[in-house]
């Protein structure tokens, strides 16, 4: 029987215990035992170190940010409306020529309120635009970044906490196995150990 084990529980005064959901509310019956915090997150903190905090993963997981970050710094938006903020410019600028040289009628003057109006609202949505691009990230700065999770400290409680919420999405225990889904996007983002 599959559980996702997402409450931890205390079980005395020393130890914490994850406990199933349904088990913990009273929602239905659970063949899983209970396991205590400290035994699953050594278990969990071995596997990412073991299978994560390697050169070959690493270096996979930065190039995959990169080109997501690549693929989120897709500027077509804000070109497009650049190009039509600049081709509304040069109406206006052609109306504002033509008002200049005695050419006056109320199209004139509703086309140039028209066109006014059109190139603040385009100048507003390129300046929200440009918030929202994101910042351009390098592959060594992903490495750089990863690669302090190498050295850190696997005993310090702030370190492995960091460690747990930074790559694993969610654990699910059985009571022969569990599967650990990371926070790695690709095939292999699941692993199972018996």
């Amino acid at each position: 029987m599959k559980i996702l084990f997402h409450q931890v529980v205390p079980y005395d005064n020393k130890r914490l215990w994850y406990k199933c959901g349904k088990k913990k509310d009273g929602k239905g019956e659970c063949e899983k035992t209970q396991i205590t915090k400290q035994v699953l997150e050594d278990l969990v903190i071995k596997i990412i170190v073991e299978k994560v905090l390697i050169p070959k993963t690493i270096n996979q997981i930065a190039k995959d940010i990169v080109a997501k970050n690549n693929e989120l710094n897709d500027h077509t938006k804000l070109d497009n409306l650049e190009r039509e903020l600049k081709a509304v410019a040069s109406k206006l600028d052609n109306l504002i020529e033509m008002v200049a040289s005695g050419i006056k009628s109320d199209t004139t003057k509703d086309k140039i309120l028209e066109y006014e109006s059109r190139k603040a609202e385009l100048q507003f949505e390129i300046a929200e635009e440009k918030l929202n691009i994101p910042i351009t990230l390098t592959e060594d700065m992903i490495l750089f970044w990863l690669e302090s999770f190498v050295s850190g400290d696997i005993n310090d409680p702030d370190f492995r906490e960091r460690l747990i919420d930074c790559f694993v999405c969610k654990i699910i225990l059985y009571n022969d196995k569990i599967i650990i889904v990371f926070n790695i996007k690709g095939r292999d983002n699941k692993k199972t150990h018996y």
